[in-house]
């Protein structure tokens, strides 16, 4: 779906280790985290993309919104199974102050 939405470079990671590892070693434009990731979550990756600066977006199963903590409520949340307008509406939306700057 980002590919289809103009996305040139996209890397998936299956653990949390696996995307700091890639963050130490570089930068994002925008991140899409997945919530939960089998008994952990994203939001040590958030942390680090928040300290850059880097936008990013949510996305989470029914209920899982609550899990987020108060700092990344202004997040955008992307409820699955998400479609490529829903996702391309919150890439605008966590996209949109960084273009107006």
């Amino acid at each position: 779906m980002l590919r289809e939405l103009g996305a040139d470079n996209v890397y998936a990671f299956a653990t949390v280790d696996e995307a700091l590892a890639r963050l130490a070693d570089g930068r994002a434009d925008v991140g899409v985290l997945d919530v939960a990731l089998g008994t952990t979550t994203s939001f040590p990756v958030a942390e680090v993309l928040r300290e850059r600066a880097t936008p990013f977006i949510f996305t989470t199963g029914y209920g899982e919104s609550d899990m987020i903590p108060e700092r990344f409520h202004d997040a955008p949340i992307v409820r699955k199974p998400y479609t490529l307008e829903t996702l391309a509406a919150a890439l605008a939306r966590c996209l949109a102050p960084r273009r107006g700057s």
